[in-house]
């Protein structure tokens, strides 16, 4: 059983194909009163579909994915929306990459957050992901795009592109040819630059056949 409705006032039951109206609802689902075991149930807090091949269309009665919102009109529709109403500092919104190692059991294996950077208006993307040893709901930042500058191992990046390779990292910035391994360009984790050889000694090493 479906139901949906205002925020305040009275709710609308619906059967499972009936389309939504353009307004603002808030939905309610339970699976009291109704038989079928592909319906909506509510424990607690919790409001599921009891069915794990069931999928959930906003816009659509065929979604496609196991979630699909479909939106009509010209121009950039703006679809979703991921909200913190926590006024403070470093907060943001989540959306997270799980991954079942065992039976019933899924780690954390990467997400992407929108950032609030301290108290400020400026706001990051930031992308983590799991590590070789990290717990089931660790990751760690890759990547983050703030102000418009991109930052690998970076959390201010002052540049369009800043790179600070971990203590482990052979190299800052690896760039291969199309058919094989060897660095054509490397910057190793000590700042020195190679063309043609991925272990410079000087600030800059170039080698070639013939040179």
């Amino acid at each position: 059983e479906v139901s949906v409705g205002p925020v305040s006032g009275s709710l609308t039951t619906l059967s499972p194909t009936e389309q939504i109206n353009t307004s603002i609802y808030a939905l309610y689902a339970t699976s009291a009163g109704y038989a079928n075991t592909d319906s909506w149930s509510r424990s607690g807090t919790t409001v599921k579909l009891t069915n794990i091949g069931d999928s959930v269309g906003i816009g659509t009665s065929i979604p496609v994915t196991r979630t699909e919102i479909t939106t009509t009109g010209a121009g950039i529709q703006r679809t979703l929306a991921l909200t913190n109403e926590q006024n403070a500092s470093d907060v943001g919104s989540t959306v997270e990459f799980r991954n079942s190692i065992l039976d019933g059991v899924t780690w954390l294996g990467a997400n992407i957050q929108g950032v609030r950077n301290g108290a400020t208006a400026d706001h990051s993307i930031v992308f983590n992901t799991k590590r070789v040893g990290q717990d089931a709901e660790v990751v760690s930042e890759a990547m983050r795009i703030s102000a418009g500058n991109v930052g690998i191992g970076v959390t201010n990046p002052s540049g369009k592109l800043a790179i600070k390779p971990a203590s482990t990292d052979a190299y800052s910035l690896f760039i291969s040819s199309q058919n094989g391994t060897t660095g054509n360009l490397i910057v190793n984790n000590v700042g020195n630059v190679g063309i043609g050889t991925t272990n410079p000694t000087p600030l800059v090493e170039i080698y070639g056949n013939g040179s």
